[in-house]
């Protein structure tokens, strides 16, 4: 059980770079009700080439119009502070 303000995800099977981290933590705490997420590079190159250039280049008004469409936000890229997350419910762990 992690205990600290800010939540990182990320996949058992996905890397993340050096600086994200500090890049999203800085961003959180500028807006500190958001959730904060990144781009993505696929492994192999080109394994999912149309989706990751369209997640990848959606301007701020499609990301906002997607939201009613589908998951823009790719969850193992979410860095969000344990309020918020806790304020919408977290996760609905079912067993």
């Amino acid at each position: 059980q992690s205990s600290g303000k800010f939540l990182c995800f990320l996949d058992a099977d996905d890397v993340m770079l050096p600086h994200r981290v500090r890049t999203q933590l800085a961003e959180a705490k500028l807006h500190p009700h958001a959730i904060v997420g990144g781009g993505i590079e696929k492994i192999p190159k080109g394994s999912t080439e149309f989706f990751a250039r369209w997640a990848n280049t959606l301007t701020a008004e499609q990301l906002w119009l997607q939201q009613f469409r589908e998951t823009t936000l790719l969850m193992p890229t979410w860095f969000i502070s344990r309020e918020t997350f806790e304020a919408v419910g977290g996760f609905e762990e079912s067993s």
